[in-house]
């Protein structure tokens, strides 16, 4: 069944086929047996972000930092 649906869980499972008497627990103790539906259910997991260095991350106003590039293109090769 759970395959049949798309391993779409134990409301769904009770809801496309039959009426069955304490059916939400029959079902979702059936789902939870079954690996890849814990997949689907599965809580997601929380990155930790690095702390930045404190002058990016501060606010400033428009063009108060420029940064130019002095470098341009670089050729390589014989006689350059």
């Amino acid at each position: 069944m759970a395959v049949a649906l798309r391993h779409a869980g134990h409301p769904r499972s009770i809801r496309e086929s039959y009426w069955i008497l304490r059916g939400r627990e029959v079902v979702k103790k059936v789902v939870n047996q079954y690996p890849k539906c814990w997949k689907q259910s599965c809580p997601l997991v929380s990155e930790q972000v690095a702390l930045l260095p404190t002058d990016e991350v501060t606010p400033v106003n428009p063009f108060d930092v420029v940064e130019v590039d002095f470098t341009g293109a670089l050729k390589y090769g014989r006689g350059v």
